[in-house]
């Protein structure tokens, strides 16, 4: 996937998580200057304050939204960002217009 609309640049370290191996193995044919490992949002297998942001294109809606955010809650550094498409149309049935692709950003705070 092309990351570079969420804000992503070349220099940056990307780390893609799936629960299917199969497309683990196509996004490393595809990518092959990215990390992968297998796992699911609910149990996310990374250590605490890992990442400065998680971006989520389609999975969210289809986990368990609130094990899913204080996994990623638990594994971004404090101010880090969250994007997600479909977040805020999942929980509330409405979406909103956004300038750059129609995504929601969350940040998480300073602890």
């Amino acid at each position: 996937m092309d990351l570079a609309s969420w804000g992503v640049t070349a220099s940056d370290q990307v780390t893609g998580l799936d629960i299917d191996a199969e497309r683990l193995a196509l996004a490393k044919v595809r990518f092959p200057n990215r990390t992968y490992q297998q796992g699911t949002g609910e149990c996310l297998p990374f250590k605490e304050e890992n990442f400065d942001r998680v971006i989520s294109t389609v999975a969210l809606p289809y986990m368990n939204i609130q094990k899913t955010l204080a996994e990623i809650h638990r594994v971004l550094v404090p101010g880090g960002d969250v994007m997600a498409n479909g977040l805020l149309f999942h929980c509330t049935g409405r979406s909103v217009g956004f300038l750059k692709g129609g995504r929601n950003r969350f940040r998480r705070s300073e602890e």
